[in-house]
């Protein structure tokens, strides 16, 4: 093949120039929505440049994201929520609430502090789904049967020992229980085990922020696991009612499982049509468990709200002999410090150790970034990871995959933060 001679050779300087228009075109196409993939293969390859592992700021949906437990922040308000009581935790939108789900969850699953407590993430439905009009009691218990069944098995799978110990008559019970209130059919659940030999299954399908649990039982361990519960007979086709199997579930976890109590993490009453701008209606959905706060809490099961911090004064204005001195209510106020910390354990985790702190990814005419972003943005956790956001996108706006982070990118990410709305 013969060369083409009469094409210009090009200067570093005039390639790289080149290559900034190039990429200055490409991400002018994002902004006006086209060309997606493109702008995404600019901005991972720079994340990888400056030795990210991963995005840092990328996932805003704490109930989804695999990875928040290894860079959750510490907080005073986890106090109020981490012992046997009932709990509230009210925040605005964007202000943490699932996160400090997501770490309550984790406290019980990794047995913090040397105690045992089952963690039941429960998802509130939609009105619809739960039969219309008036949610009842009975349809959230209906609702709420399949995590807690969830729940054993993920924890049963976890340290398989714990099955193991059980003479016969319970591992009867535990198929039993698992048939009759899982989401799907165990042998299902057992070929995927059987399959990966870890738990990724279980994760996948239950909760994405169980990932990495420590000292995760071994290949070997989670094959005789499934074959043990495989050999065990399968539960009568017919159901007893749903109360009955709530309340069969409790006992069997509270007794053979020996648990000290189960958690009951209320999470996602904002999440629907009908209530995401409607306290009253979230406050209508929630009503039937609200009802049972006290009595469930006798039976060892303690009900923990995540709630917007809109349900508070309807709260306590409709129910005020809920919030007695036996619940504990507590509002998610964020400070600075706090917030830098968040931006800064991302980082951390996202360098695999090598750096903590934007400085090491701008160049030296750009400092304390993470105080700048935090001083612009709303005290919000949301809305300090939109905006460091788009400061990654601002650099690759202007400099491609290529180069640290410099003053005109922070000017444009405030700039552009002032005119557009987060939440």
């Amino acid at each position: 093949m013969v060369s083409d001679t009469s094409a210009p050779i090009l200067s570093i300087s005039e390639t790289i120039c080149g290559y900034r228009v190039w990429a200055t075109k490409v991400m002018t196409q994002i902004d006006a929505g086209a060309n997606k993939e493109a702008t995404e293969m600019i901005l991972q390859t720079w994340i990888a440049s400056v030795g990210l592992r991963f995005h840092p700021f990328r996932p805003l949906d704490a109930g989804s994201d695999p990875r928040l437990p290894t860079y959750l922040v510490g907080h005073k308000a986890f106090e109020a929520i981490w012992g046997d009581w009932p709990a509230f935790v009210f925040a605005p939108a964007g202000g943490g609430k699932t996160a400090f789900r997501v770490r309550l969850a984790r406290a019980c699953r990794v047995g913090q502090d040397g105690r045992r407590v089952l963690p039941v993430i429960y998802q509130v439905p939609s009105p619809a789904k739960l039969g219309g009009g008036l949610p009842t009691l009975e349809a959230h218990v209906g609702a709420l049967t399949q995590p807690f069944a969830s729940e054993i098995l993920l924890a049963l799978a976890y340290q398989p020992d714990r099955f193991h110990a059980l003479p016969i008559g319970e591992q009867r019970a535990v198929r039993q229980v698992l048939d009759w209130n899982l989401p799907g059919s165990l042998n299902h659940f057992l070929d995927q085990l059987d399959t990966f030999a870890d738990l990724s299954p279980l994760v996948e399908a239950f909760d994405p922020t169980a990932e990495g649990l420590p000292a995760s039982p071994a290949p070997a361990d989670i094959h005789k696991f499934c074959s043990a519960l495989r050999q065990l007979p399968t539960a009568p086709p017919e159901r007893p009612p749903i109360q009955e199997r709530l309340q069969s579930l409790l006992e069997f976890v509270l007794g053979p499982l020996r648990f000290q109590a189960v958690y009951l993490l209320v999470d996602g009453v904002d999440a629907h049509a009908e209530t995401v701008s409607e306290p009253k209606a979230a406050l209508l959905l929630l009503r039937p468990l609200l009802e049972q706060i006290h009595p469930w809490a006798q039976r060892r099961l303690f009900l923990k709200c995540f709630l917007p911090v809109e349900l508070q004064p309807l709260i306590r204005s409709v129910k005020p002999n809920i919030l007695t001195k036996d619940v504990k209510a507590v509002t998610i106020i964020w400070s600075h410090e706090t917030l830098v910390q968040i931006l800064r354990e991302r980082l951390r985790v996202a360098s695999e150790g090598m750096f903590d702190s934007f400085d090491a990814i701008c160049i030296p005419a750009l400092r304390d970034v993470e105080a700048d972003l935090v001083r612009t943005a709303k005290p919000l956790p949301r809305e300090v990871l939109v905006l460091a956001q788009r400061l990654f996108w601002e650099h690759v706006r202007h400099a491609g995959p290529a180069g640290r982070l410099e003053p005109v990118d922070l000017d444009h990410a405030l700039a552009w933060y002032a005119t557009t709305p987060v939440l």
